[in-house]
């Protein structure tokens, strides 16, 4: 089915595989279906009949890599397009409120990797929200936030960036912070921020960040 709902564990869940996110000033039916959805989820009228397990649901909908927030959301520009591999969509902070820089764009892991480095696609379709100043920031428990390396810059244009990190390191978060957007704008846009992880092989040399993973005794 495209559309529906059910009871998984103490909650209540309906899903929704049709498109009612992207384009939607040109996608008047898209636009609809959205809010009709949106009244029905916040009216009592939710109410599945229906159970499955979190085992079933993840055989539908597979398992996750990672979870993706951010400090600012435009309900039309999700920020898990980060992390769909789809090169056409993309996160954008929400613009319609007194927004200011710096915006966070965070991925949880959900369990520690060795990562090497990332991977940065800016929005593709327009050079509006593109970011220019960044910082890496890591940690390990979603608490403590080390910065990666000083403040950068990326290249301007819509081109795919590769930034390896000095060394491997262990994390379970990786923090985007946009410090800047190439036009000098107070909002950003992000088509895909992908980890790297290192190779199994070639982790011998971990990168050690003093107070994020070294060994305490």
């Amino acid at each position: 089915a495209a559309i529906f709902e059910a009871n998984v564990g103490p909650g209540k869940l309906l899903v929704c595989s049709l498109d009612i996110h992207s384009d939607l000033e040109n996608r008047v039916v898209a636009l609809q279906l959205r809010r009709s959805l949106e009244n029905y989820i916040a009216s009592n009228r939710f109410d599945p009949k229906g159970t499955i397990t979190p085992e079933q649901l993840r055989s539908v909908l597979g398992e996750a890599d990672c979870v993706v927030s951010a400090s600012s959301t435009h309900p039309d520009y999700s920020a898990s397009h980060v992390a769909d591999s789809k090169n056409e969509t993309f996160w954008h902070s929400d613009w319609t409120k007194d927004t200011a820089l710096p915006i966070t764009l965070t991925l949880d892991l959900l369990k520690e990797k060795v990562i090497a480095g990332i991977d940065y696609l800016p929005r593709q379709d327009s050079n509006r929200g593109r970011i220019k100043e960044y910082q890496i920031q890591i940690s390990r428990d979603g608490e403590k936030w080390i910065n990666l390396g000083p403040r950068a810059s990326f290249k301007e244009g819509g081109i795919k960036q590769h930034i390896p990190f000095k060394e491997p390191v262990k994390l379970r978060y990786l923090r985007l912070v946009i410090l800047s957007e190439e036009q000098g704008n107070t909002f950003a846009a992000c088509a895909e921020f992908t980890p790297i992880e290192a190779d199994p092989d070639d982790v011998r040399n971990l990168g050690i960040v003093p107070g994020f993973n070294e060994i305490i005794k």
